[in-house]
């Protein structure tokens, strides 16, 4: 199973395996993108997605977060994987898409138990100094997509960070590219469902 970002509609990651994905920029092409992968998402049976606009909709989400691990500790099961393949296949995966930055507890609990739960959040910012806060949090996604628009022409920079590397190595498609951290992409990104 896999949750992939597209570039141009060439996989390029798999979301399950980030788990997490921040995007930054001060233009619209962020919300363009987050709106291109939610139309994506409608078309996954097995995945919810969810546009969280509020802290009140993450709250909910860490809600769902914790009934999950509840029914996972009544079967003596550890994660999504082994709830789907033991008990019941149906269990769906959630990506939330989150317009706003919300660096309360309840998004961190999300971010760090997230995965195992099948919950995977996409997280939209304008700029890393004044909405992130403190670099811990950041560091709480291992990969970003900064936004840069010069002129007419936009690109996509997976930015450094913790575990990029890693990341970019195994992707096919970067390697195809020979994509590094910090190498500007042209285009748009996608979900594709596998």
């Amino acid at each position: 199973m896999g949750i992939y970002i597209t570039i141009n509609n060439e996989p390029y990651t798999d979301l399950t395996t980030i788990p997490h994905l921040l995007m930054i920029g001060h233009n619209d092409y962020t919300y363009r993108d987050m709106l291109y992968m939610y139309n994506d998402l409608q078309k996954c049976k097995r995945i919810i997605s969810v546009i969280c606009n509020n802290q009140h909709q993450l709250e909910e989400i860490n809600n769902e977060l914790w009934r999950r691990y509840n029914l996972f500790r009544k079967y003596k099961l550890q994660n999504i994987d082994e709830y789907r393949n033991k008990i019941d296949a149906s269990l769906p995966y959630i990506v939330v898409l989150s317009k706003m930055v919300d660096n309360s507890n309840c998004t961190h609990e999300i971010l760090m138990l997230g995965r195992g739960a099948g919950i995977h959040l996409i997280m939209r910012a304008q700029s890393t100094d004044t909405e992130l806060g403190d670099e811990s949090f950041l560091l709480m996604f291992p990969i970003h997509f900064v936004y840069r628009v010069n002129n007419i022409e936009e690109s996509i920079k997976l930015a450094h960070c913790q575990g990029a590397e890693k990341i970019s190595q195994n992707s096919r498609v970067a390697i195809e590219l020979g994509f590094e951290p910090g190498l500007l992409l042209k285009g748009s990104l996608g979900i594709e469902y596998q």
